[in-house]
């Protein structure tokens, strides 16, 4: 028992030291294939860094290919530019310019200037020019600026110069040719504006005319023909004004006439009734016999009063007195009755009250004609005071070089509205279109 016992303690011991030697083995195994693996690892990402730097850096051959697409993108891009530039912007520059080079037909402008001015102002133009308008004159200024557009004025010059038929031929550019344009909106009157037409100063009054025709004499004489017709139109409106008026004033005087001659004959007629010329001397005759009757009655009822209180009432004398005053009152009750009417006939007070009332209607028959007169007078110097006349303050005159198309203006509009169109695009379509710097 007691050798057994240290050869089993050692055995164990030697077990455990093996298999203590053993663990270290396999650690150290462990130990090593993780390094070995963490090697590979790193070996691994080192490739792919090392395949990750080659793509990002080419080789010379891929850099001269790259820089070469770029090129190609960029001058594609140019490309595209230019032409959309060529489109939006040469190309309607180009057809505007020949448009106006070889198609537009040339007009010559004659201008000229008028003020409208009455009798009484000052004729000389120094005083159209300086002088402040009235509210009348710049109304007849605006008048005479609307009579330019209207269809009689071009039927007129229709009339005398064939305007219409020459504006409408094929001697105009298709833009230009009068007619209608009903997608437009726009008539031939319309557009006949364009070729005569008129603007008016507001401070001045003055109004200017203007004329663009094809050809420069024939733009003189329609000009001179539009002064003509102008101002015997703005006559022939203030005439009218007038010309109402005085129709009106003298209506009222032919009234005025009628009813004095009726009031006259009213007044014959009444008096011829009434045989009476003049009823207040009649009425005043009877007043006053009345008044003398009342004061000699007074004074014979004295009489008689004192010769009663005297006792002396029933004398003869007295008794013819007494006789007398009744006859006085009685003749006086009697011209009373006979102002107041208490017979058959009218009183005399009513006759001179119509007799007062017909020689009134007579004297306001006479005032009213008077007053017609007058009126009628007044309104005939006014009428000759108010007439229009169109002053002449430059006179047109043939142009020696057509004034449209205004070729520099029509350009330089044109291009603004084509580089506007330009930048809307190229904000508007897609960013291809912009060149890379």
């Amino acid at each position: 028992m007691t050798d057994t016992a240290p050869v089993e303690s050692d055995r164990i011991k030697a077990w455990r030291a093996e298999r203590a030697r053993v663990a270290e083995e396999q650690k150290a195994q462990r130990v090593l294939v993780a390094a070995q693996a963490r090697a590979q690892k790193q070996k691994e990402e080192k490739a792919a860094r090392d395949a990750r730097a080659a793509l990002l850096i080419p080789d010379d051959a891929a850099l001269t290919e790259a820089r070469r697409g770029l090129v190609r993108a960029r001058d594609r891009r140019r490309r595209l530019l230019m032409a959309q530039f060529a489109a939006v912007v040469l190309v309607p520059m180009a057809a505007c310019l020949f448009y106006l080079l070889e198609v537009a037909t040339p007009l010559y402008e004659a201008r000229a200037v008028v003020a409208i001015a009455t009798p009484e102002d000052r004729p000389a133009p120094e005083a159209a020019l300086f002088q402040t308008e009235r509210s009348d004159r710049l109304e007849q200024a605006f008048m005479a600026q609307e009579y330019l557009g209207s269809a009689a004025l071009m039927q007129a010059l229709e009339a005398e110069f064939a305007l219409a038929e020459t504006l409408s031929s094929e001697k105009m550019d298709p833009l230009r040719r009068l007619r209608d344009l009903p997608v437009l909106g726009l008539s031939a009157r319309d557009r006949f504006r364009h070729f005569v037409a008129g603007s008016v100063d507001i401070q001045t009054g003055l109004l200017s005319l203007h004329v663009r025709l094809p050809d420069a004499g024939l733009a003189e004489m329609v000009a001179q023909a539009v002064l003509v017709r102008t101002a015997a139109h703005v006559d022939s409106l203030a005439a009218a004004l007038s010309d109402r008026r005085v129709a009106v004033l003298e209506a009222a005087l032919t009234d005025a006439q009628t009813g004095l001659e009726t009031a006259q004959a009213d007044l014959v007629r009444l008096r011829a009734e009434s045989r009476e010329a003049d009823p207040r001397e009649r009425l005043a005759a009877q007043q006053s016999a009345i008044r003398d009757l009342e004061e000699e009655a007074q004074r014979l009822d004295n009489a008689i009063e004192s010769a009663r209180l005297d006792g002396i009432g029933g004398r003869r004398d007295t008794l013819a007195k007494i006789a007398l005053r009744d006859g006085m009152l009685r003749e006086i009750v009697q011209r009373r009755a006979d102002l107041a009417g208490a017979g058959e006939g009218p009183s005399l007070s009513e006759t001179l009250v119509r007799h007062e009332t017909a020689e009134l209607r007579v004297e306001m028959a006479r005032d009213a004609l008077t007053a017609a007169r007058a009126g009628l007078t007044e309104a005939r110097g006014a009428a000759a005071l108010s007439r229009r006349m169109v002053q002449v303050v430059v006179p047109p005159s043939a142009p020696t070089l057509a004034t449209y198309p205004r070729i520099p203006t029509i350009l330089a509009v044109t291009l603004l509205i084509c580089l506007t169109a330009f930048s809307l695009t190229r904000v508007l379509l897609p960013n291809g279109f912009r060149p890379e710097t």
